[in-house]
């Protein structure tokens, strides 16, 4: 007797493949992501290393490093009322080849560009817009603290709003720039366009003393600080302040504790009472990532490199100085080998 030829598969033989389909693309799924994070963090570093190579050409050409925050050219501003001061990332747009878009910021006139660059973006930065001043990035600015502790020795990148004639120049890298860092990631960082400093009030056209001063605790340095974009180094340094740290939440029972003080756009001010100043004052002014184990960071010399999260942080305080042995660095004579970076 002839058989009939089986036409179909059986639904045993279904179920049996759709699982094998599903094992495969659940190993296939991590690889994938795993292969667009690298694709990722390496546009990340590449973004990074091009900030690095544009403080260079403006080293070149200004034979100083870029501030950390300045004034905007006299002859350019539209009025004496337009903004006046700018950021470290606006201030080397022309040496990003964004030389138009730096010109607009030069008029002081508001409301601000707020263009899109995509070279301040870190791509792997999820929760953050593709558009608008975006940021991904921050600048060495040494040592937290009052504005008026600065100095080469701590960082790199100086406030010039604070003392016009600031300047890091080639005498000041005495620990090279090949071992000095420059600029890293964070996560919380603000537009590339706003100062994060609470030396500012509310009119763009001068720094005001008296509200330094008013900030004082009897017997205390003056308490305003540096967040935005920036990174800062401590002597001892809050969980907050580490690598990919928690972020610094203020404890008091008094409401408002930190009153926003709002400039034109350009840059925002935060006045917080003695008992919340050192939460609030930087509570984001570190390094910081979604690359998981790390963040990318670029030296003063342009090379780049993934730093890990875990590294010692008397390593990560010395590679934020300039000169080591003139900081103020509570191990100023710490030397590190370079097997501790990796």
């Amino acid at each position: 007797m002839q058989r009939k030829e089986r036409l179909g598969f059986t639904l045993v033989e279904l179920l049996v493949v759709i699982a094998i389909i599903g094992v495969l693309v659940g190993l296939l799924l991590p690889a994938v992501q795993r292969a667009r994070e690298a694709s990722r963090r390496s546009t990340c570093l590449s973004n990074q290393r091009q900030l690095g190579l544009a403080a260079l050409q403006f080293e070149g050409r200004m034979e100083s490093y870029p501030p950390l925050f300045d004034q905007l050219p006299d002859q350019k501003r539209t009025s004496y009322s337009s903004e006046r001061w700018t950021t470290w990332a606006v201030v080397l747009m022309p040496d990003l080849d964004r030389d138009a878009l730096y010109q607009q910021y030069a008029t002081g006139r508001t409301p601000l560009p707020e263009a899109y660059v995509e070279t301040m973006l870190c791509p792997s930065d999820s929760s953050k817009p593709r558009s608008g001043s975006v940021n991904s990035y921050v600048a060495n600015a040494g040592r937290a603290g009052p504005a008026v502790g600065q100095k080469p020795a701590n960082g790199p990148f100086l406030n010039r709003i604070y003392e016009r004639h600031a300047q890091v120049v080639a005498g000041h890298w005495k620990d090279g720039q090949d071992h000095t860092l420059a600029f890293g990631e964070q996560i919380a960082a603000g537009p590339y366009d706003v100062i994060g400093w609470s030396g500012l009030l509310s009119e763009p056209n001068y720094v005001d003393q008296q509200h330094l001063d008013d900030t004082m605790v009897e017997g205390d340095p003056p308490q305003d600080g540096v967040w935005n974009p920036a990174f800062l180094w401590h002597d001892s340094p809050p969980t907050s302040a580490l690598i990919n740290g928690p972020t610094a939440i203020c404890l008091t029972n008094e409401m408002p504790p930190c009153a926003v003080v709002e400039g034109t756009g350009r840059y925002v001010g935060i006045y917080c009472k003695p008992e919340c100043t050192e939460t609030m004052r930087m509570p984001n002014a570190r390094l910081s990532s979604e690359h998981g184990g790390g963040v990318n960071v670029v030296f003063g010399s342009g090379r780049a490199m993934f730093l890990r999260e875990t590294i010692d942080y008397d390593v990560l305080r010395a590679l934020m100085t300039l000169n080591e042995k003139k900081s103020d660095s509570p191990k100023r004579s710490f030397a590190f080998d370079d097997s501790d970076l990796n």
